[in-house]
């Protein structure tokens, strides 16, 4: 099995479970907030560790943020909005 077959099954049964778009979610704001202050957000194991554990991704925190990223974008689950821009007065 693949990294992306194991990843996708996972994100599947995540779509199955009422809360599993919120969990998907937080871990992804979790990682980015582990990158930006190098603090952990529990008492358990990181965020990035939970991530590479049940997606089967590998790397280090940044690297498997953006494939954990990829990931919920190729899936559905995250959608990149631009940000307006600001003219200036």
């Amino acid at each position: 099995m693949s990294i992306n077959t194991i990843a996708a099954a996972a994100i599947g049964q995540h779509k199955t479970i009422p809360t599993g778009m919120l969990r998907l979610g937080m871990l992804l704001k979790g990682m980015k907030f582990e990158i930006e202050t190098g603090m952990k957000l529990t008492r358990g194991p990181k965020c990035s560790s939970r991530v590479k554990k049940e997606f089967g991704l590998k790397g280090n925190a940044e690297n498997v943020y953006y494939q954990f990223l990829q990931l919920l974008i190729d899936n559905g689950c995250v959608e990149i909005q631009e940000e307006p821009k600001s003219e200036a007065v």
